[in-house]
């Protein structure tokens, strides 16, 4: 595995939230062809990149993904101010306009083909631990997926392994309803076909790490994944694995000579950071039925 070390950061403060443009170009942009490890200037790493770690699954597993990836208006800041901007019935905020003109609470933004799957913790809207529509609608595509989580799993372990030992610690002190078995995750999110804007993951484990993995074709160019504060991108191959920081800015380069039936899968698998104050799935069920309007989210 060829190591390398970014010699400085960058400031990107103008291109945060906001889709790369189509003449970014990094200093250190690798073609995913080889395993890569790449250093901040501090020592600690950025990204580490295993190609060919999914090979097992480049096929079986791309129409359970498609599924995942059905759609949603929930992801605004990976969504990108230009295409936020354009949605109809949208204030500047991303909250909507009502039929009656009244503006409504809830922050919208652009549809894309995104989605997500496992367990999630309490939020405002539900305050109850849960598991996602996904896993209650289709239970056995969930079923052949977590074998799949399970080899990311093995790679996290394998290749970050104090960063692996952290996230496990915490998944091993949460309820075992809410882990996915085998693994140290809790949820998967799923995208496809999309240009994400310049975001830093939220709601993941700070401590653990950023797992993701591409399933894609060759009828397209560009999508590779940059982390421009260190001008760092990588061009992901089919069945690869990454291992990120996405707590650092980062997002895709636009679609290039795309072809008709292009397709970029990537899987993005994480420990939701709140799980572990969930109780079992019987005292979240309580806790739906019984709990008083302005009760505490957190906590047992």
């Amino acid at each position: 595995m060829r190591t390398i070390k970014i010699e400085k950061k960058h400031d990107c403060e103008e291109m945060k939230r906001r889709l790369v443009a189509k003449d970014y170009e990094p200093l250190h942009l690798f073609d995913g062809d080889q395993a890569i490890h790449v250093l901040k200037p501090d020592g600690t790493t950025l990204l580490k990149y295993i190609p060919g770690w999914f090979a097992a699954y480049t096929v079986g597993m791309k129409p359970i993904m498609r599924k995942m990836a059905s759609g949603t208006n929930n992801r605004m800041s990976a969504a990108g101010a230009e295409n936020n901007a354009i949605v109809p019935n949208m204030t500047k905020a991303g909250r909507k306009i009502k039929q009656n003109g009244t503006i409504s609470n809830t922050h919208r933004g652009a549809m894309v083909l995104s989605g997500i799957a496992g367990n999630f913790e309490r939020t405002v809207r539900q305050p109850y631990c849960r598991q996602t529509s996904f896993v209650l609608k289709n239970l056995s595509k969930w079923k052949k997926y977590i074998g799949f989580m399970q080899a990311a799993d093995a790679g996290f372990a394998e290749h970050l392994p104090e960063r692996y030992a952290a996230q496990k610690e915490y998944a091993s002190a949460t309820h075992e309803a809410w882990v996915v078995p085998g693994t140290c995750f809790t949820t998967a999110t799923v995208n496809r076909n999309w240009q994400t804007a310049l975001h830093t993951d939220k709601g993941d484990l700070e401590q653990g790490f950023g797992v993701m993995a591409c399933f894609r074709n060759e009828l397209y160019s560009g999508a590779e994944l940059c982390f421009p504060a260190f001008s760092c991108g990588i061009n992901m191959r089919d069945g690869s694995l990454l291992l990120a920081d996405v707590h650092e800015w980062h997002g895709n380069r636009p679609f290039t000579a795309v072809k008709a039936g292009f397709e970029r899968i990537s899987n993005v698998l994480y420990y939701r950071q709140h799980m572990r104050e969930c109780g079992t799935p019987a005292e979240e069920l309580t806790r739906a039925k019984n709990r008083m309007k302005g009760e505490a989210i957190r906590g047992k």
